[in-house]
């Protein structure tokens, strides 16, 4: 046991992330709550409550102060974590429902997975190098 932090959930933790840059640790449980943790100072900095169901997915998008979550709700939030302007810290920025057609149709879908990652390149300019299949071999990936 390296450390103990108290506070935060009363329900069993699901999920768990952690963030070098921002050295934040979040967990995600059962009754939909996630709790943002201070890693240096082994202390809970929030809980963060707005999924309805059990955490399924947590990432940071590092280096950026947010935090991505699923849930069994099949819902996705967008959350600002420290050090983002106070205004926006520990509140659900954005939320999208996870929706999928079947049987003719829309049917909410839960996420298992979050990935997250930096691609260079930004705006239209990105876009139009996509569209006329510009872009290096290496940013061109089947994923199986």
């Amino acid at each position: 046991l390296l450390r103990k932090i108290s506070g935060g959930h009363t329900e069993e933790i699901t999920i768990m992330a952690f963030s070098f840059h921002l050295s934040l640790v979040a967990t995600g449980c059962v009754n939909g709550e996630i709790a943002i943790y201070d890693f240096e100072m082994s202390k809970c900095e929030g809980l963060l409550i707005t999924h309805q169901g059990d955490i399924t997915a947590i990432e940071f998008m590092d280096p950026y102060p947010l935090l991505i979550s699923a849930s069994m709700d099949a819902s996705i939030c967008i959350w600002g974590v420290r050090p983002c302007p106070e205004k926006h810290q520990y509140i659900c920025i954005k939320r999208y429902k996870n929706i999928s057609w079947k049987h003719e149709k829309d049917q909410p879908s839960v996420v298992t997975r979050l990935m997250v990652w930096n691609v260079e390149g930004k705006g239209i300019k990105k876009y139009r190098r996509l569209k006329a299949n510009t872009l290096p071999a290496t940013s061109f990936r089947d994923f199986e």
